[in-house]
């Protein structure tokens, strides 16, 4: 899985949308392209880290941390190696698989549910999702997940067709024929912050995250 920049233009979207007061409200489109443009090039070009001292995670501050974290794992560890994405990210630390899993998870879900979850090389971690969830201690979206699971697996017929066809028409009609659009709804509305969680673990358990 990889990190789609689309998809990161939406997230500097949002964030500047529903931080932004009535003078920013005010502002030109071009004003607003640039700031977008500007948090685009401030995360393209973020400081990368080859590896991990106690050191080096106190010294990155906590908006930076749990991207310095992925950077780690998906530049240093899979390198581009997703055909071995599994067995890789099943020999990291606990606190390595449990960030990389559920921020796969989140990113997912968010873009396309948890159809594209399971769809998507991310569903091939579901048998531990639920204990990463548990460790950061999202028990909101423990639940959900979970539920989310054995839903798929009762529709298992339906997704592994669809998977076997290949198509974008057969992916898309699969969200009118399963019942997993509820419980993106419960996501999507559970007001668990997955990233704050994931920041605690980190600061909490640095020893799962020293690589030296």
């Amino acid at each position: 899985m990889k990190f789609n920049r689309s998809l990161i233009i939406v997230f500097i979207f949002c964030a500047l949308f529903f931080s932004c007061g009535e003078k920013d409200k005010q502002q030109s489109d071009d004003q607003f392209g640039d700031e977008i443009e500007a948090s685009l090039q401030a995360f393209e070009n973020r400081k990368k880290y080859s590896s991990f001292t106690d050191d080096i995670l106190k010294s990155i501050p906590d908006d930076r941390l749990e991207m310095a974290v992925i950077d780690y794992i998906t530049d240093i560890r899979l390198k581009g190696n997703y055909k071995e994405e599994y067995r890789i990210i099943k020999s990291l630390s606990k606190g390595m698989k449990y960030t990389y899993i559920t921020w796969a998870l989140e990113g997912e879900v968010n873009n396309g549910g948890f159809i594209q979850y399971f769809y998507n090389s991310s569903g091939m971690f579901a048998g531990e999702l639920v204990e990463a969830l548990h460790n950061i201690k999202a028990f909101k979206t423990e639940k959900i997940a979970s539920e989310a699971i054995t839903v798929y697996n009762k529709e298992r017929a339906l997704h592994e067709k669809v998977k076997k066809d290949g198509s974008m028409k057969s992916f898309i009609s699969s969200y009118g024929e399963s019942e997993l659009g509820r419980l993106d709804e419960l996501f999507y509305k559970s007001g668990e912050d997955l990233s704050r969680l994931r920041i605690t673990y980190i600061r909490s358990n640095p020893e799962q995250f020293i690589t030296e």
